[in-house]
Order: structure tokens, then sequence, then C-alpha cells
């Protein structure tokens, strides 16, 4: 799909993450990451300089690293999204990990993707319900809804 720098160092193979600017291990998820972050700045327009990867929080006094959040002008969170190695079907506990995730970063929109299955989903105003959406927004559509 996307052509990536992979280098392999004593029998493990590395990616060269292009936001973070170095190589990572290139484990299953990882390689699902990589993809999904390239999807997300060459087809749906996302800046780079929005997008943080294993983004720091603390979920019930737990570190916890979410795999992708996207910010928006303001620096507010606006998708959070969760990857998972292609073997890995997305059930209701991927969703509710993201979910949580979110309940401390409070963006808009969550997206759940094993690099095979991609599901979106865009929270209700002032509650933790949410609704699947067709697919993932683009940035412009996500800009425009900001300025209603």
């Amino acid at each position: 799909m996307y052509e990536f720098n992979i280098k392999e160092i004593n029998n493990t193979k590395f990616i060269f993450d292009i936001l973070r600017k170095k190589y990572v291990a290139l484990q299953p998820e990882e390689w699902v990451r990589q993809n999904f972050i390239r999807y997300l700045i060459e087809k749906k327009n996302y800046p780079k300089g929005r997008i943080a990867v294993e983004y720091y929080l603390k979920v019930n006094k737990n570190d916890k690293r979410s795999d992708i959040v996207i910010f928006d002008k303001m620096l507010k969170p606006q998708i959070v999204i969760e990857c998972k190695a292609e073997n890995v079907k997305l059930t209701k506990d991927t969703f509710e990990q993201a979910a949580n995730y979110n309940l401390k970063l409070g963006a808009k929109y969550l997206i759940i993707t094993n690099g095979q299955t991609t599901m979106a989903f865009e929270k209700h105003d002032d509650s933790n319900a949410y609704r699947q959406l067709a697919e993932l927004p683009n940035y412009q559509d996500i800009y425009k809804q900001q300025l209603k």
C-alpha cells in the first residue's frame, strides 16, 4: 500500500516513523499504526503537525498511551485512534479501551482499526454515547464543523 523505510538490526526489523522521526520496532500493531498514519495524511489530508503517536495520559492513576491522537488548531484532541494487529478482532473491548482514553481526552471522534477493518464513531455532545459513522471524516470536514 505505502512505501516505508525498513531496516533490520540483529534479526529485528524496524520501520521509520515519519511523525516521531525515528525507527521503531516493526511489530504487527506498529505495521497497522504506520499504515493508518499514512492513510490519514495522504488520503484524509490530516496535517502531520496535528497527529501525536503514543500520546501519554493517565487513566484511573495508570499510565497509558493512546496509539494516535489528532488535535485541532487549538490543540484540543479531536480524534482518538486505537490500533490493533491485523489478526486481532475488533470487539466491544477494543472500543471501550479507546472510549476510556477519551474520557480523559474529550475528543469528538473515536476510531478503532486492525488494518483490515476500521470503525469510526462520533461522540454525542455532553454524553458518553457514540454513533457509528459510515467513514472517517476528512480533516477539512472536521474543521468546517468547528466553524459552525
